[in-house]
C-alpha cells in the first residue's frame, strides 16, 4: 500500500476481458467463500467485456472484494458477481447479503484500517488496507470503486468502474490455455453429484461462453437431455445410485445426444476405469480434478468439428 501512496506502482497494462479477472479472482477466494458455505452465483456476459488494465492488479483487487464478502457474511450467505459495461465503463458488482455499512461509514469505508461498526466486523478484526488498495489501484486504471447498502444487516455492493478498452487490437493471449477460446458456444451437460466440484466446471464454462445444464444424478441427466441435447457431457463415474459408466450407456442410447462427446470424470487414473469407461460409451476419460487445459481443449476439437461440417453444407 505504501508504494501505492508514494507513486511506486507502474501498471503493466494490456488488452484483458475481464472473464479472464473474475475466473482467477472467484479461483482465489473461493477457498473462504466454500468454508463458510456461502452460495456464489457469477453472471458474465457472452460478448466479451475488454479494459486496458494490468490483470493482475485487478484480479487483486477483485479478490479483495470477494474475500470481504465472504468474511463480512455470516456462514451460508449468497454472494453475487455480475459485469456489465455502460457508456464507456465497465461495471463490475460484487453483492452480498452479509452485514452491510451503515450510510454514516459509507464515505470513510475506503480509508485504510476502517471497518462498519458491528459486532461481527468487530470480530472479524476490521478491513485492514484492503478497501483503500482497491480504491488506489481502480484510479490508477483511471475508475472508481463505489459501496451502496441500505444499512446495517442489509448487504452491501461494491462495484468496480474501469473505462472500456478504446484502441483496438488483439485480447491477451491465454498461455494456460491455448484452446479455450472456441469461437462457438457450446451445450455442456455436467453430471456431477458434488455440488463444489459442479459449480465450479459450471462457471469455468459459462465464462467463455458455453450454455451449461447440471444434474447431480443419473436419472436427472436422462430426463435433462431431452430438452438440452448436450454436444459435450462430462459425466462423474462415481455417481449414487446409478452409476456414471449405467449413465454413459444410457446416453449414448439416447437420440438427442447419440453423437455427443462423452467425457469420463474419476478420482483415479487407473487402467481399469479407463476401460470401463471406454466399454459404456465414452469418448476420454479426465482424472479429477480436470485440467483447465484439458477440457478447454476437448472442446475446441468439439467447435472445430461443428464448424466443419456446418461449412460443408
Amino acid at each position: 500500500m505504501s508504494r501505492i501512496t508514494r507513486g511506486q506502482i507502474v501498471l503493466r497494462t494490456e488488452r484483458i476481458a475481464l472473464s479472464e479477472v473474475i475466473e482467477e479472482a472467484v479461483e482465489a477466494a473461493r477457498p473462504q467463500i466454500e468454508a463458510a458455505r456461502h452460495q456464489l452465483d457469477v453472471s458474465v456476459p457472452r460478448e466479451p467485456i475488454v479494459v486496458d488494465g494490468d490483470k493482475a492488479r485487478l484480479v487483486q483487487s477483485l479478490t479483495n472484494l470477494l474475500s470481504n464478502a465472504a468474511k463480512f457474511t455470516p456462514a451460508g450467505g449468497h454472494i453475487g458477481v455480475t459485469v456489465t459495461a455502460h457508456a464507456g465503463e465497465a461495471r463490475i458488482a460484487v453483492r452480498d447479503d452479509g452485514l452491510g455499512i451503515p450510510a454514516e461509514q459509507q464515505a470513510r469505508i475506503f480509508e485504510a484500517f476502517a471497518q462498519a461498526d458491528t459486532d461481527l466486523a468487530r470480530s472479524k478484526g476490521g478491513l485492514g488496507i484492503g478497501l483503500a488498495l482497491v480504491r488506489k489501484l481502480a484510479e490508477l486504471h483511471g475508475g472508481a470503486v463505489r459501496v451502496e447498502s441500505e444499512g446495517a444487516g442489509r448487504g452491501s455492493v461494491f462495484t468496480l468502474a474501469l473505462p472500456l478498452a478504446k484502441r483496438a487490437g488483439p485480447l491477451r493471449a491465454r498461455p494456460a490455455e491455448p484452446s479455450a477460446d472456441t469461437g462457438r458456444s457450446l451445450r455442456v451437460l455436467i453430471v456431477e453429484d458434488h455440488p463444489d466440484a459442479a459449480d465450479a466446471l459450471e462457471m469455468h464454462l459459462r465464462l467463455r461462453g458455453h450454455e451449461t445444464a447440471v444434474a447431480r444424478d443419473g436419472p436427472s441427466a436422462l430426463e435433462c437431455v431431452e430438452r438440452f441435447s448436450p454436444q459435450v457431457a462430462f459425466v462423474d463415474v462415481g455417481l449414487p445410485g446409478m452409476d456414471g459408466f449405467e449413465v454413459a450407456r444410457r446416453l449414448r442410447a439416447h437420440p438427442s445426444c447419440a453423437g455427443a462427446l462423452l467425457v469420463a470424470l474419476t478420482g483415479y487414473g487407473r487402467s481399469e476405469d479407463k476401460r470401463r469407461a471406454s466399454e459404456a460409451g465414452f469418448d476420454t476419460h479426465l482424472t479429477k480434478p480436470a485440467p483447465l487445459a484439458a477440457i478447454a481443449q476437448l472442446l475446441a476439437d468439439v467447435a472445430a468439428r461443428t464448424r466443419s461440417r456446418a461449412d460443408a453444407r
